[in-house]
């Protein structure tokens, strides 16, 4: 994989790479657990990580068309993930609208 210099305005890393490698999938890599722990490593919290740090980080690296399957399916889990959330913050709502009314008839014995 040849990753061009990172340049850093404000704060913000841009690295650049060739056409073997989509930006996404590394994206994807560098939000695992494997590869946040490899970064952070003792002691150290992620918003501390350099350039060379990164770039010295050992990333996995399939044919582009795995790359881009890998995009894909992580892309959909996603979307299954927010769905679920989305869910269960609409079932915490109608259970916190229905703890008033449960306790009431539980204090008038109606239970």
């Amino acid at each position: 994989m040849a990753v061009h210099t990172p340049s850093a305005c404000g704060g913000v890393l841009d690295f650049r790479f060739d056409k073997s490698v989509d930006p996404y999938y590394v994206r994807y890599c560098l939000q695992s657990p494997t590869i946040k722990e490899e970064l952070a490593g003792r002691g150290t919290s992620l918003k501390n990580i350099n350039s060379p740090k990164i770039k010295s980080t050992k990333i996995p690296l399939p044919p582009l068309s795995e790359q881009h399957n890998i995009i894909s399916y992580l892309d959909n889990f996603q979307v299954k993930i927010d769905a679920l959330k989305r869910l269960q913050s609409e079932t915490e709502a109608e259970l916190n609208a229905l703890l008033p009314s449960i306790l009431d008839k539980a204090f008038k014995g109606e239970l």
